[in-house]
């Protein structure tokens, strides 16, 4: 039978028992060190120490871990304390006291539980403290904590990943408990790097529980800890330079047994449950996170480019390993509504760094633009309509003028209007009427061709950036971004979207249930009113409910044909007469460089 406790003894020795561990701790090492590995409420240490000890020495060795030199940590190191640290985190359990059991039912119990940490998190927060606090190089007291650790490392990680306890919760504790592992493997690896060789057994749990702790972040602690510890293995140029001692001669894993590993952390629903998700709602899940990231009202540049730079890792290597992730964000409408949130916000900064983190989003447009293509036509589609409800023009309309000031951001420009392009013949119908809604953007049209337009002046020093650019693309080379044909290229190829879907003045049938698209010359009219069908058979079996509701001609609007063709006119006439002829190569120039580019970008990976 377990040993009854009166709560009311508990509490009366409490002020006695922080007084006496605050000495015995220093005093008495050894004698701490065994008060950390009691079990049960009936086992008590040669001492005479119970488990209701434990947490009273726990609470004196956390501020003792901040000061890692000193010879009180020294003694308790080399007294066994990262061994009993381990022990508590495999095995440490919450319990409830109460004093009269029939009066309390477990939804109390549980309610009560939600307000206190993780069991483990008391334990592990001490072994954060003390890495966190240590130099750079390991001392021997240091090199004993690393080497207790590895013992002990995987079995940890197994035990916080089947029970997170409270650790997802969305509240500060959970902040506190979800920073945790990744802050200690990466002191660790630093201290030692490797450590690595730990991290990367088939067997360890580390990068999958970060990844489930990035999921659930709800400040810029908790998500950067996590996410700038996962990008290090996703993407070779954020690799710490302290690790390449170990990675030279000791290899991460490829991506195709790291993504894996990675993503378990998605693999499953919050809550006591657990349910398994599929690999589509894991992707789901994983694009949602990322959403809610970007939105924080209180987000930062260094949050959004660490965000969509992890992000854009994960797209990279998942096109070929995951492809329920690339799938998730070409159908996401809200991660394109946050992404061009990024743009707005980077241009509201208006500095240097808010330069990077604009051309951080448009980069995450149009890294997608090859990898849709090898979908079906529902993916293209779905990731044009979701740039446009997005607002993904009215972003560039709205930061024009930060824009034009940044350099590449043409060349990216480029690659998403002519993904817009190359994607046409997939559109659904809905698609390319919300197209032709939010066409032309008469604004942006003519910003880009006064900031990037030639002017004629120096037409030696046009060809010879002419010739370079050209001479670039045939080489297979993406020409220099400073080149002032991107600035063409860009208003050339915005014109060619608009030309495309509003000039040909395609339109749907008229007849109900029919969506197919007329172009203009090729419908057939009613010679009344001008109501048109894509042919004569919808025609016929319309003109009976046409004939009740047919009206006189109207006066229509200009077309966006009429329009583009007034906005030109009212340019130079003598530069459009002049330049036309190498005006009119950029709309084939973007598409090829469409193909272009995405050799190029996969090469360079994600940044």
């Amino acid at each position: 039978m377990p040993r009854r406790v009166n709560p009311r003894d508990l509490a009366s020795m409490h002020e006695e028992r922080t007084a006496r561990w605050k000495i015995l701790v220093t005093s008495d090492p050894r004698r701490a060190v065994r008060a950390l590995a009691v079990i049960g409420l009936n086992s008590e240490t040669i001492d005479g120490d119970t488990l209701w000890d434990t947490q009273y020495v726990l609470q004196q060795l956390s501020p003792l871990a901040a000061d890692p030199k000193s010879e009180v940590w020294k003694r308790l190191v080399n007294a066994g304390l990262f061994d009993a640290l381990c022990f508590c985190v495999l095995n440490a359990q919450a319990a409830a006291i109460v004093e009269d059991e029939t009066r309390v039912n477990q939804a109390q119990v549980d309610a009560e539980g939600k307000k206190l940490p993780s069991p483990w998190a008391l334990s592990l927060q001490i072994i954060c403290t003390a890495t966190v606090s240590c130099g750079n190089t390991a001392t021997a007291v240091e090199t004993k904590m690393i080497e207790d650790l590895k013992k002990n490392w995987g079995q940890m990680m197994q035990r916080i990943w089947s029970q997170p306890f409270n650790s997802l919760d969305p509240d500060v504790k959970g902040v506190v408990e979800r920073i945790l592992v990744a802050q200690t493997a990466m002191r660790l690896t630093v201290l030692d790097p490797s450590f690595l060789g730990e991290l990367s057994k088939p067997s360890d749990l580390t990068f999958a529980v970060c990844f489930r702790n990035w999921m659930h972040s709800i400040a810029r602690e908790d998500a950067l800890i996590n996410a700038g510890f996962l990008l290090a293995l996703l993407d070779h140029r954020h690799i710490p330079q302290y690790w390449k001692s170990y990675t030279d001669v000791n290899p991460l894993p490829p991506m195709k047994v790291l993504l894996p590993r990675i993503l378990l952390g998605a693999s499953k629903t919050p809550g006591p449950a657990q349910r398994k998700r599929t690999p589509q709602q894991a992707a789901e899940a994983i694009v949602a996170a990322t959403v809610t990231h970007l939105t924080y009202p209180n987000a930062g540049l260094q949050e959004y480019e660490l965000e969509l730079a992890f992000l854009r890792s994960l797209f990279v290597h998942a096109t070929t390993e995951y492809p329920a992730l690339p799938r998730a964000m070409f159908k996401s409408p809200d991660l394109w509504a946050a992404t061009a949130l990024v743009l707005r916000r980077a241009a509201e900064a208006g500095t240097q760094d808010a330069e990077g983190t604009y051309l951080d989003a448009l980069e995450t447009f149009s890294r997608c633009t090859f990898a849709v293509n090898k979908e079906g036509n529902e993916f293209a589609d779905a990731m044009i309509a979701g740039w446009l409800e997005g607002g993904l023009f009215e972003a560039f309309e709205d930061t024009l003028d930060f824009f034009v000031k940044i350099r590449g951001a043409t060349s990216v420009f480029v690659v998403i209007m002519s993904a817009i392009l190359q994607c046409s013949p997939k559109l659904s119908a809905k698609t390319q009427a919300l197209l032709r809604t939010h066409l032309p953007r008469q604004r942006l049209s003519e910003r880009l061709a006064e900031e990037f337009g030639h002017d004629g002046k120096d037409q030696t020093k046009y060809q010879a950036d002419y010739a370079a650019f050209t001479a670039s693309m045939q080489s297979g080379t993406l020409p220099d971004v400073d080149n002032p044909m991107w600035g063409q290229a860009a208003w050339e190829t915005l014109d060619s979207v608009t030309e495309l879907f509003q000039a040909t003045e395609l339109s749907p049938c008229s007849r109900s249930g029919c969506e197919k698209q007329v172009a203009s010359g090729n419908e057939v009219k009613c010679v009344n009113c001008n109501v048109q069908y894509c042919s004569k058979q919808c025609f016929k079996r319309d003109f009976q409910e046409h004939k009740g509701a047919c009206s006189d001609p109207k006066r229509r609007p200009p077309t966006a044909r009429e329009i583009l063709l007034r906005n030109h006119a009212a340019r130079d006439g003598y530069f459009r007469r002049r330049f036309i002829a190498q005006s009119l190569i950029f709309v084939v120039i973007a598409i090829v460089l469409y193909y272009l580019l995405h050799g190029i970008y996969g090469l360079m990976g994600s940044s």
